[in-house]
């Protein structure tokens, strides 16, 4: 699945922060893992670095590509749960713009 991120471009640091705070850490990357939630002024200095892309984050599996007007979802929901992304974004997307969330 996709979701229209059009209207969100200024909010990449926000969707980092929600979908990393809700990613898990499988297997041995869990030694990896930073124990705390991300806060947003974390997720507004990785994005400032111009990184897009994101496998694993300390150690947390997020396979999303944060370059494009949509963010395709079907890696971080295969490793995170079904419809993980669309559950954290949901209420973001919805309460920023009172619009639905755009699923392809």
């Amino acid at each position: 699945m996709t979701i229209d991120l059009v209207k969100h471009q200024d909010k990449k640091a926000e969707i980092l922060m929600l979908l990393y705070n809700r990613a898990v850490s499988p297997g041995m990357s869990f030694y990896f893992r930073k124990p705390n939630p991300m806060k947003l002024e974390e997720a507004k200095e990785i994005i400032a670095t111009g990184q897009t892309y994101f496998d694993y984050l300390h150690g947390r599996v997020m396979k999303i590509d944060l370059a494009a007007n949509t963010l395709d979802t079907s890696l971080y929901n295969r490793d995170n749960g079904y419809m993980a992304a669309e559950n954290m974004l949901k209420d973001f997307i919805t309460k920023d713009t009172n619009e639905q969330v755009h699923l392809e």
